[in-house]
């Protein structure tokens, strides 16, 4: 043999564009955040890697107070704003091995990972971390505007070892706070948080 002849073709961007669509399906496109079934996988893995190392999950359901009267009074863009404030608090105050994804309309999911076995405490300062963050004034169009969310919180093992039990424990426990709430829950302009 004297002589060898080769084609070579760069399929970096194929490659690219592949993965960026394998994102792009894990993801909620108003937020970015995860989406409900990306959310699942997740959980599920952290769940086995819990039950490994002996630790603690926390899942914290998050739902925007009176966010229909926002809709109603202010409009879908500034709807979308709400939405879209949550998911940076979320992005900005969560650790990066945590998880965190829209799951429905107003409804969020966190997923706090490698607590110790009583974890209460340490999920405790999260939410109240969250919800503070959530409350700070942002504005839109000249508006300032809070967030006030409801949450509800599961630890695995003790309210559930699956993702369905853990989702659903801790939007039952969403509710019960919600419907705990002291008065009519704010959403506009300048509103106090609750």
């Amino acid at each position: 043999m004297t002589h060898f002849v080769a084609v070579q073709h760069d399929v970096t961007a194929e490659v690219a564009a592949q993965q960026a669509a394998v994102d792009a399906a894990a993801r909620d496109s108003l937020t970015g955040l995860l989406n409900r079934s990306a959310l699942a996988a997740g959980l599920e893995r952290e769940l086995a890697r819990a039950g490994r190392q002996g630790t603690t999950v926390a899942v914290l359901f998050f739902d925007l107070d009176a966010f229909k009267d926002v809709n109603d009074t202010h409009g879908h863009l500034v709807g979308d704003a709400y939405l879209r404030h949550v998911a940076a608090c979320l992005r900005r105050r969560l650790r990066a091995h945590d998880l965190a994804a829209r799951v429905g309309g107003d409804e969020f999911v966190a997923v706090v990972t490698d607590l110790p076995d009583d974890g209460g405490a340490a999920v405790e300062h999260v939410v109240a971390d969250l919800r503070g963050s959530m409350a700070e004034p942002f504005t839109v169009d000249g508006v300032e505007h809070r967030v006030s969310v409801s949450v509800g919180v599961a630890l695995a093992p003790a309210d559930g070892t699956t993702v369905r039990e853990l989702i659903a424990h801790s939007d039952t426990a969403m509710y019960r706070h919600k419907s705990r709430r002291d008065g009519p829950a704010p959403s506009g302009p300048a509103a106090a948080d609750a």
